[in-house]
C-alpha cells in the first residue's frame, strides 16, 4: 500500500485566495514510510467549484502547478525544521560543556562548604564527603571516577542534544527524499472529495465573519476578537465534523491567538486610560500580523521560515555562555600575603606524562612555574596567562609566616618510651615559583621537617656525647657510675637546650641552600618543649 502525501485546498480564512493545507505530522509519517521503501503517492483534494477568481494562479487548470509550489513549501518547511532543531542540539552541547567547565572549577569550593557545614554534625563523614566532592571522586575512586564525575554535565548536555540531532537528521533525510521524488517527476493526482465540498459550503459563513471581524479589530477590538475566537472554533468543529482533522491546524491556531487577544483587550479595557488605548492599538497591529502568520505556512504563495539564523543564534548564545563560564571559572583575586602559582596546559601535559609514564613527555618538569602576586582581580587567558581547570591549575600560596615542627630524642625513659624535644620553627615561602616546582614531586614541608629532625637528632647526639666527656673531665668519679653520668648529662643538655638549638640552626643548617632548593626561608626559632612519647618500631 503506497504512502500518501495529502494536500487539502480550501478558501483562505482571512483574505481572498486559497490554502493548501497539509498535516505536517501525517506528511512526515508518509515521507518516513517512503524512506523505508514504500511507494510515495501525492494527492491533492480540491473543492469541485473553485472559489478563486478567473485568471488567478489557483484556477483549476493551474492547480497542479500551484500544488507543486506547495510541495516545495513543504520541503522548505522540513529544511527549516532541520536547521531549527539542529540549532537546539548544538545549544545543548555547548551548555553541557559550559556546565562541565563550571562544575570542575567549583567542585573544590562545594566540597569545602560541605566539609565545614557537616563538621557540626558528623565531622568524619563530612570530611570524607567534602573530599570526595572537592576532588570529583579522585581521592576515594581514582582518576577514572574523577573523569566520569567531571564529565557528567557534558554527558547530560549530549543526552539532551541527542534527540534533537536525531530529529534534525530525520527532517533532512525527509526533505532530501521529497526533492528526489519530485525530481523523478511523479504525477500529482488531483481528486475531488465530497467531505471537502461539504466543509467549504458549511464554513462559508464562518469565513465571511472571520474576514469581517479582522477589519473590525481597529474600531471595536474586544468584540471583534471575541467573534474571531468563536468563528475559528466553529470552523474547527466543522472540520472535525466532516472528518477532516488535517484542516484543524490553521483554525486551531486562529482560535488560540484570538482568545489570547480577547483576554488582552479585556484587561486593557478594564484598566482604561490613554496609555492603555495606545497599547490596545499596538496589540491590534501586532495581532493582525500574528493571525496572518498563523495561516501563512499553508497559503499557496507563502514561503515558510527557512530558519537560516537558527544555528548562528544557537552558536552565539552557546558561545557567550561558554565564554562567560570560562571567565567566571578562570577569574581569581590576589590578596595581600598571597601568591598564585599558575600551571599552564603544557605543565598539565607534563604532569599527565609523569602520572602515566608516557615516554614522549618529560619525566620531570624543570620549568619554573608562573607566579602572580599583583593584588586585585585577574582574568584568564587571553587576558592573562591563567587557565581554568582542566586546562591549567591555580594554587594559592600563603606568604605569611608559618611554623614547621621538628623533634629529636633527648633520652630514653623505658623504651619504647622516650623524652623528646619538640621544636617550632618559623618560615616563609620566599620563592613561590621554586616552591611550586619542587612541590610537584613531594611535600616540601614534610620532607624539610623530616630532614631537619634527622639533622637535629644527629647534632643532639653529638652534643650529648661531648657533654658527657666534659662532665667526666671535671668530675672523673662519675665515669665509674654510668647512671649518674647519664643523669647529669641529660640535665645539662636540657638546661642548655636553647643555646644548643640556636647553635644547630646557625652552624648546621644552610638556610641559603634550603631557600635556593625549596623556596622556603627559615626565619626564627619560635619555641621548644620537652615531651614524653612512645615511639613505634619505625
Amino acid at each position: 500500500m503506497p504512502a500518501t502525501l495529502e494536500f487539502y485546498v480550501v478558501p483562505h480564512p482571512l483574505r481572498d485566495g486559497e490554502l493548501a493545507v497539509v498535516d505536517w505530522r501525517a506528511a512526515t509519517e508518509a515521507l518516513e514510510a517512503a524512506r523505508q521503501g514504500v511507494p510515495l503517492q501525492r494527492v491533492a483534494y480540491a473543492p469541485t467549484h473553485s472559489t478563486a477568481e478567473p485568471g488567478q494562479a489557483t484556477a483549476r487548470d493551474d492547480l497542479e502547478q500551484a500544488l507543486r509550489s506547495a510541495e516545495q513549501r513543504l520541503t522548505r518547511y522540513l529544511l527549516g525544521q532541520r536547521r531549527r532543531i539542529a540549532a537546539r542540539g548544538w545549544l545543548w552541547l555547548l551548555v553541557g560543556v559550559a556546565l562541565t567547565l563550571l562544575w570542575i572549577n567549583v567542585a573544590i569550593f562545594v566540597g569545602g562548604v560541605v566539609a565545614i557545614a557537616g563538621s557540626l554534625i558528623q565531622p568524619g563523614l563530612a570530611a570524607l564527603v567534602g573530599t570526595a566532592i572537592g576532588t570529583l571522586g579522585l581521592v576515594p575512586g581514582g582518576p577514572v571516577l574523577a573523569l566520569v564525575v567531571g564529565l557528567l554535565p557534558a554527558v547530560w548536555g549530549w543526552y539532551r542534544a541527542r534527540p534533537h540531532r536525531a530529529a534534525a537528521r530525520r527532517y533532512g533525510h525527509l526533505a532530501q527524499l521529497l526533492r528526489t521524488q519530485r525530481g523523478k517527476g511523479q504525477p500529482l493526482v488531483v481528486r475531488p472529495l465530497p467531505a471537502l465540498d461539504a466543509f467549504v459550503t458549511a464554513s462559508q459563513a464562518q469565513l465571511e465573519q472571520l474576514r469581517r471581524q479582522l477589519d473590525r479589530l481597529e474600531d471595536e477590538p474586544l468584540p471583534a476578537a471575541g467573534v474571531l475566537a468563536d468563528e475559528s472554533r466553529a470552523a474547527l468543529q466543522l472540520a472535525h465534523r466532516h472528518g477532516l482533522p488535517a484542516l484543524a491546524a490553521p483554525y486551531q491556531e486562529l482560535a488560540r491567538l484570538s482568545e489570547s487577544l480577547e483576554r488582552r483587550f479585556g484587561h486593557l479595557e478594564r484598566r482604561g486610560g490613554v496609555l492603555d488605548e495606545r497599547r490596545s492599538m499596538r496589540a491590534v497591529s501586532r495581532t493582525r500580523g500574528l493571525l496572518r502568520q498563523a495561516v501563512a505556512p499553508y497559503a499557496l504563495k507563502s514561503r515558510p521560515a527557512d530558519h537560516w539564523e537558527a544555528l548562528p543564534i544557537a552558536l552565539t548564545i552557546g558561545g557567550v555562555v561558554l565564554a562567560a563560564v570560562y571567565l567566571l571559572a578562570g577569574a581569581y583575586i590576589v590578596v595581600p600575603q598571597q601568591a598564585i602559582v599558575i600551571s599552564s596546559p603544557l605543565d598539565r601535559l607534563e604532569q599527565l606524562g609523569r602520572g602515566l609514564g608516557l615516554g614522549f613527555l618529560p619525566v620531570q618538569s624543570t620549568q619554573r612555574a608562573q607566579v602572580t602576586q599583583r593584588l586585585g582581580l585577574h582574568l584568564p587567558w587571553p587576558f592573562e596567562a591563567s587557565w581554568p581547570r582542566p586546562f591549567g591549575t591555580r594554587e594559592t600560596v600563603s606568604l605569611a609566616p608559618q611554623t614547621l615542627g621538628l623533634q629529636a630524642i633527648v633520652r630514653p625513659i623505658a623504651p619504647p618510651r622516650f623524652e623528646l624535644v619538640a621544636v617550632l620553627v618559623q618560615y616563609r615561602i620566599v620563592d613561590p615559583a621554586q616552591w611550586a616546582l619542587v612541590s610537584r614531586e613531594a611535600n616540601i614541608a614534610e620532607n624539610l621537617s623530616a630532614g631537619l629532625s634527622q639533622g637535629l637528632q644527629e647534632y643532639l647526639t653529638q652534643r650529648l656525647q661531648a657533654t658527657a666527656v666534659s662532665i667526666m673531665e671535671t668530675n672523673p668519679q662519675l665515669g665509674e657510675d654510668q647512671t649518674r653520668l647519664q643523669i647529669a648529662t641529660y640535665q645539662m643538655v636540657r638546661e642548655n637546650m636553647a643555646d644548643i638549638l640556636v647553635a644547630f640552626f646557625t652552624e648546621q643548617v644552610n638556610a641559603e641552600s634550603i631557600a635556593e632548593n625549596t623556596g622556603i626561608g627559615l626565619e626564627a626559632l619560635v619555641d621548644f618543649r620537652f615531651v614524653e612519647a612512645t615511639l613505634g618500631d619505625g
